[in-house]
């Protein structure tokens, strides 16, 4: 090796451990409860009487508390947040609150499509009677999939109390994943999916954040799965079209139909996402942050189809903007010291990641022994006969 050859790999070393140094990843955490201020709790419904039922609620919640004292409470204080409509075939809620003024000022539910009104109402209701303030409670988050192959979904199976129920079961344990919650009758690739959930740790300038993300998966036929995501799915769970096959078999009888890989390309769904993270991010950043989430579903086969409903929520818990519209009883300026925009990119990196990991999170959750053990933040309820 000639001398100069020498001195220029001595000099990307020190180039590669003076960026490392700078912005380096940490070891990976589990779940998006790992950046602090989250909680998350899930509402079950599985029930075979009258009709079968498969659905649930999952809810995304900001703990005040644990962000920081005198934080002032949920609906008089916002989380910096922004929202991206990725294909606006879908229903979710609050979009033009969190466009306008740039906060998140209540928790984020997901559920089915037909149950968006009932939890709307419940989440209403339920911060009215928590906080009494001029801004009467927030503005309700809730994002919706269709699970109506796994679900009676026009049963109107979902109530108020099991929209309360998740909120008050939200807990910072670690997520449970797959068919719980909201993503008990969600489907991928035809195969059973629903809620997963990754994070990731990202250090700039020697302070070391955390960013997570949240998701209700149930979008795409099984041909347009990605081979490399199939295979990876493949080394754990075998054959995948053997388990299309198995997974069709618990469809509700009327829609179920003999899966493979020439499934209808246009039977499609949706998928609701949400970033958390405590680094200090405005409502422009996360915005731009939010936008990245799509690479990471793209990396899975999804191609945004017509009949999808994709949207992603980005927030930070850092710090706490106070809402009050009179200025003597606002005891912080509605602004936010925030990261430099030349760290952003390290963040895009992660969001990839870590929605590409939840996804395979969903997928293989929804097929392990584990998920029928429930954990103090899956409330798993039969429904009313």
């Amino acid at each position: 090796m000639t001398l100069f050859m020498r001195l220029k790999i001595l000099v990307l070393a020190v180039v590669c451990c003076t960026l490392n140094a700078h912005l380096s990843y940490g070891k990976p955490a589990s779940s998006i409860t790992d950046v602090p201020g989250v909680q998350v709790g899930h509402t079950t419904l599985i029930s075979n009487t009258p009709v079968q039922i498969r659905t649930g609620v999952t809810a995304v919640v900001p703990n005040f508390k644990a962000i920081g004292d005198e934080q002032g409470s949920l609906p008089t204080h916002g989380l910096p947040a922004a929202v991206e409509v990725h294909s606006g075939n879908g229903v979710l809620t609050g979009v033009s609150f969190i466009q306008d003024f740039g906060l998140l000022n209540a928790p984020i539910i997901l559920t089915n499509t037909e149950s968006v009104g009932v939890a709307y109402t419940a989440v209403r209701h339920y911060m009215r009677e928590q906080f009494r303030s001029p801004w009467e409670g927030g503005i309700p988050v809730i994002g919706e999939c269709w699970d109506g192959f796994f679900n009676t979904v026009n049963h109107s199976s979902v109530t108020s109390t099991d929209v309360i129920n998740a909120i008050q079961s939200a807990s910072n344990e670690p997520v449970p994943m797959g068919s719980v919650g909201a993503g008990t009758g969600m489907r991928s690739f035809g195969l059973h999916a629903g809620i997963g959930s990754a994070s990731q740790r990202i250090t700039v300038d020697g302070k070391t954040y955390t960013l997570g993300v949240l998701l209700n998966m149930n979008h795409s036929p099984f041909a347009q799965m990605d081979l490399s995501f199939k295979r990876r799915l493949e080394r754990v769970l075998g054959n995948l079209q053997h388990v299309l096959a198995a997974d069709s078999a618990h469809q509700i009888k009327s829609k179920r139909t003999a899966e493979t890989s020439s499934v209808n390309p246009f039977r499609t769904g949706s998928i609701v996402t949400i970033l958390a993270t405590d680094a200090p991010l405005n409502e422009k950043q996360l915005h731009l942050l939010a936008k990245r989430a799509w690479l990471g579903i793209g990396q899975t086969g999804s191609i945004g189809a017509l009949s999808s409903g994709d949207f992603t929520i980005a927030f930070s818990t850092q710090k706490a903007i106070d809402m009050r519209t009179k200025p003597q009883e606002s005891t912080q300026p509605l602004s936010l010291h925030s990261l430099s925009n030349n760290d952003l990119t390290l963040f895009f990196k992660t969001a990839v990641d870590i929605v590409t990991e939840a996804q395979y999170r969903a997928i293989l959750s929804s097929h392990l022994p584990v998920q029928s053990e429930l954990s103090p933040n899956n409330t798993a309820t039969p429904h009313p006969k």
